[in-house]
Order: structure tokens, then C-alpha cells, then sequence
């Protein structure tokens, strides 16, 4: 028996009014899915709280980046991470080869106007070229790992924008952390996946081997390239093999491994901290094919804390919710996996990539006055002075740096002092908004507060 799409409305509502995970991602966090079918950047919140993303809902599901956009068009989106201040950095593993950063400056739900868009990471300064890039995942000191496993490039990138610019284009901004060809006898193969856990270890999967690997720095060097730095976590086989591996993540020691080719996911968890995964029910089958919503094919999962998981369906072009409410190590009881995007279809084409970001990751609006170096809301001789001090005497830059800019040139340099002198000595013009009142910049450029 088919079931109409009332139908199956209905039936997820049920499975609502059980379940607090769907209520609480509608509620706290706006989701971003990058789609590979239809190169773009979509939107999802729960705007009326209703618990479901739905398309009949006005202003649920919109366009965050596209090729109409200003910027670079996409060939092939395929992971997402979160950026600084609200932004969004975007990996494209086609044609474009580079890590994207997406900033919704003038708050209007997407980054389609001019400077929302800007390279973060490609080739262009020198650095390794990107192949076959297919995971990026950020850490919290600001660094982003990207594995890559093209033909000639079985490696793992870490990127950090360490001057603050808004790109890893500079020198010492990008560092090969493994990469199998300076090994004389190569570990990792077929990254497919990677997921960072809470010590620091990455997680890789690796679908040639049908294996999950633990990367682990053991003497602090930067790179993942000395002996027993790469270790085997767990070897699938049998029932529980994975044959594609397209998604790992972790979470409070467990991982969770999914297979693309038949949307099965595993848990694995050292139970009892032997250091193996050989005890009893420390590999079991999370979500499979008897499933009461079954899962046909992951590309991309996402864990959200104290809630639950969420999943790309590509058999479905959907995004699936999952949640053990009776707490017994899976979900294929009834109710525990069910649509949380309810439309006709046409919202995805291959949808790749997940990222959820709460309400309180929205980029603040700064307010301060321009040419005012000094931050003592007025502007006097101390301001072009600091700024001269900041350019040619190493002195550190004020906590607002588009501050300095008197002109709204984009760039800090000494013209800004010269401008700011004009207008104070000489009858030139006055800065540009924000000012002679404090606000913020309505430029879109790479300067930041």
C-alpha cells in the first residue's frame, strides 16, 4: 500500500508528538545542506515550530548560494563546516577545487550579494592543489581538516587562517598532515570520510579497506606521518561490512560509521575500554534495512547533542531524523526514524552535506565609528597617529580593524591617515558611514570588528 503525502504527514506527526528531538532542531537551529545535484547551498528552519521543516511552510526552506550568486559557480558542494562570526565554509570537490567562505553580511537569509563570497582555500598561493576533496571538518582552535583522495593525492590538509584575513592563502596557513605516498608502506588508501573527536584523534574512513581508522598525533609534531600514529579502529566484515563509507562522526566516545550504498550505520563503542571493539555489543547495527523508515542511501549524518542524529537520504533526497527513544542502542523501533523534511521531492537533487548552526551563530551586527583607531568614540590627531603606529611600528591592532579604515577603501594603509588629517586640518570630506554616529559598515568587504 502507498501512502499519500497526507498520509505520511500525518504518520510523522505521531512520530512528533513522541519524540523532542524533532521540536528542539526546529526550534534552536537553522540546518544548511549543500546539494551536489543542483550546485547549491539550501536552507531549513523550523520557522513555525510546528517540529518538520515543510514546504508549504513560507520561508522554511530557501536558497543560502547558488550560481546566481556574485561568486565563484559550484561544480560539485560536498561537505560544509562552520566558519567564523556566522559564516560558512563550503568544500567543492569539481572544478572549483577550493573551500569557499560564505558570510550573510547584510542578514538577509543568504550569501548571494556581493563580498558574501571569497576563496578560503585553493591552489592559487601555491599551496597543495585539491583532487578529489570530499570531507572538511572544523576543530575549535579555528583549523579545518579536508581530506582528499584523488588519484595522485591520498592525504589529509589541515587549513588555519592564522592572520585573521579570512583565507588559509598565506604562507604557513596550509600543512599536509598525512599523505600516503611519504610512507613507505601507506596506512590510509581511500579517505572517504573523517570526523574529529573531542581529544583531538580524527576518524577516517577509508572504503578500499572497508576499515574506520583512529589518527592521533602522538608526539606533537603537526603531522599524522610517524609510526603508530595511524591505528586500525575497526575492520568491517561479514553482516556488519560497510562497502562505502561516505560518513563518520563521534560523540562522547561513540562512533557512528555509515555505509552509502545500503544506508546501514554501525555504533562502535569500547564499552568496557580494553582499548578493542571484541566485546560483547561494542559493534552493533544502529539503523538498517529493518528500520521502520528505512534509510536507503547516507551521504552525510550529524549528530546534534542530546538530541539525536540527523541524515541525508539520497535514495530520497531528504533529510531523515533519528532518535533511540527507548535508549536501546538503535533505531528501528517504531517512531524512532522518520522524515523530517516534509516536501514533493524537488527540494534536493544529491544532497551531500549537513551543517547545523544555532540561532546564536547568527553573525552579530558591530557598531563603531570609522576612522575612530582609538576606540574612544571620537575622532582627533590620536586616531591617525594610532593607525600610523598599527602599520609601521608593529602596535597591536585595535579589537575592531575596519575602524582604521577612514576611507572605506577595503584595504588599511596610509592613505587612511592622510584621509583622516584632510578632514580634521584641511576641510576634506568626512569619513563614510558609520559616521558621525556609531553603526555598522555597510560595505561588504574583508575588513571585520
Amino acid at each position: 500500500m502507498i501512502m499519500s503525502r497526507r498520509g505520511q504527514l500525518l504518520a510523522s506527526l505521531v512520530v512528533f508528538a513522541l519524540s523532542p528531538l524533532v521540536s528542539a532542531v526546529g526550534v534552536d537551529g537553522v540546518l544548511y545542506v549543500c546539494d551536489s545535484g543542483s550546485d547549491r547551498v539550501v536552507r531549513l528552519e523550523d520557522l513555525d515550530g510546528s517540529g518538520f521543516v515543510e514546504q508549504a511552510s513560507p520561508g522554511e526552506i530557501g536558497i543560502f548560494y547558488d550560481d546566481a550568486s556574485a561568486g565563484p559557480d559550484l561544480s560539485n558542494p560536498s561537505h560544509l563546516a562552520a566558519g567564523d562570526r556566522g559564516s560558512i565554509l563550503l568544500l567543492d570537490a569539481g572544478t572549483v577545487d577550493a573551500v569557499l567562505r560564505l558570510e550573510d553580511k547584510n542578514r538577509d537569509g543568504d550569501a548571494q550579494d556581493e563580498g558574501e563570497v571569497s576563496i578560503f582555500y585553493d591552489a592559487s598561493a601555491g599551496g597543495p592543489k585539491l583532487s578529489t576533496a570530499n570531507t572538511l571538518v572544523a576543530a575549535p582552535d579555528g583549523s579545518y581538516y579536508v581530506s582528499d583522495d584523488g588519484s595522485g593525492a591520498h592525504r589529509i590538509l589541515r587549513l588555519k587562517d592564522e592572520n585573521s584575513d579570512n583565507d588559509a592563502l598565506d604562507p604557513g596557513e596550509v600543512k599536509v598532515i598525512y599523505d600516503a605516498s611519504a610512507l613507505s608502506l601507506p596506512v590510509l588508501d581511500d579517505i572517504e570520510s573523517l570526523a574529529l573527536a573531542a581529544d583531538g584523534a580524527l576518524f577516517a574512513g577509508d572504503t578500499k579497506l572497508k576499515a574506520i581508522f583512529r589518527l592521533f598525533d602522538m608526539n606533537g609534531d603537526g603531522d599524522l606521518l610517524d609510526e603508530g600514529e595511524v591505528q586500525l579502529f575497526h575492520q568491517t566484515s561479514g553482516d556488519l561490512l560497510l562497502a562505502d563509507i561516505d560518513a563518520v562522526a563521534v560523540s562522547a566516545g561513540t562512533v557512528l560509521a555509515c555505509d552509502n550504498d545500503t544506508g546501514r550505520i554501525l555504533l562502535l563503542e569500547d564499552r568496557n575500554g580494553d582499548g578493542d571493539l571484541a566485546d560483547n555489543r561494542e559493534v552493533t547495527s544502529w539503523l538498517d534495512s529493518s528500520s521502520t523508515v528505512p534509510v536507503g542511501s547516507i551521504n552525510d549524518l550529524l549528530i546534534v547533542p542530546g538530541l539525536g542524529v540527523l541524515v541525508l537520504d539520497n535514495t530520497k533526497d531528504s533529510v531523515v531524523a533519528l532518535v533511540d527513544l527507548n535508549k536501546d542502542d538503535d533505531v528501528l523501533d517504531t517512531g524512532e526514524s522518520y522524515g523530517w523534511l516534509v516536501d514533493d521531492g524537488s527540494t534536493f537533487a544529491t544532497p551531500s552535506g549537513l551543517l547545523l548552526l544555532s540561532r546564536s551563530d547568527d553573525p552579530p551586527v558591530f557598531r563603531f565609528l570609522r576612522g575612530d583607531s582609538t576606540a574612544d568614540a571620537k575622532l582627533d590627531l590620536s586616531d591617525p597617529v594610532s593607525t600610523l603606529g598599527y602599520l609601521f611600528l608593529g602596535r597591536p591592532s585595535p579589537s575592531c580593524i575596519d575602524s582604521l579604515d577612514s576611507d572605506d577603501s577595503g584595504v588599511i594603509d596610509i592613505s587612511d591617515s592622510i584621509y583622516l588629517l584632510n578632514y580634521l586640518f584641511s576641510g576634506g570630506l568626512p569619513p563614510p558611514t558609520p559616521f558621525p554616529e556609531l553603526g555598522s559598515d555597510p560595505t561588504a568587504d574583508k575588513l571585520s570588528c
